[in-house]
């Protein structure tokens, strides 16, 4: 997934950390945090997005 890889080469050019966390299919933030046992509020989903302008 080419988002996925940019996101994670931002984080790192960047010094940001951040950690995976796979879950089962949630639609909202909310439903991942739920599924994790985290609190909703620092939880954060990457969802990515389709454009016609920029297909990478």
């Amino acid at each position: 997934m080419v988002g996925h890889q940019r996101l994670q080469a931002y984080l790192k050019i960047h010094h940001i950390p951040y950690e995976e966390m796979p879950h089962p299919t949630a639609y909202t933030a909310r439903e991942a945090a739920e599924n994790l046992h985290v609190p909703a509020k620092i939880y954060a989903n990457h969802r990515p997005l389709l454009s016609e302008t920029h297909p990478d």
